[in-house]
């Protein structure tokens, strides 16, 4: 099983394979060299070294984060290891009678939070 054991040299060229991001952009658990969705089980010490930055205590400092992604961004395009084959949006249509909702990250308690203002179904 290739998805959670590395192959051999030999054994393929390409993998496909797809997730979603969270709110928090670390990309600890996509590349790191033991993260679970490493499908390619890439593994090179200075994108470590990045992804290390990343999320070290040093990048509370908005401003310090930033630059660690653009570096770390610099180093994964050098190596093209990832090469983006699709793309989807997600959407959540809502119509005026709903309140109480939001898509924000940081919201704990939507569902119950949500609710309709009226018992009357919207027409538009």
């Amino acid at each position: 099983d290739h998805m959670t054991t590395p192959p051999g040299a030999n054994d393929w060229d390409i993998t496909d394979g797809s997730w979603s991001l969270a709110s928090e952009p670390s990309q600890q658990d996509l590349f790191s060299a033991s993260a679970p969705y490493n499908f390619g089980h890439f593994n090179d010490s200075e994108i470590t070294k990045d992804l290390n930055d990343i999320d070290s205590a040093k990048s509370e400092n908005p401003t310090y984060r930033k630059a660690a992604f653009v570096k770390y961004q610099e180093d994964m395009n050098k190596k093209a290891y990832v090469v983006p084959t699709n793309f989807s949006l997600s959407y959540t249509p809502v119509n005026k009678r709903v309140v109480g909702m939001t898509l924000d990250y940081g919201a704990m308690d939507t569902w119950s939070e949500i609710g309709v203002s009226s018992a009357k179904l919207a027409t538009k």
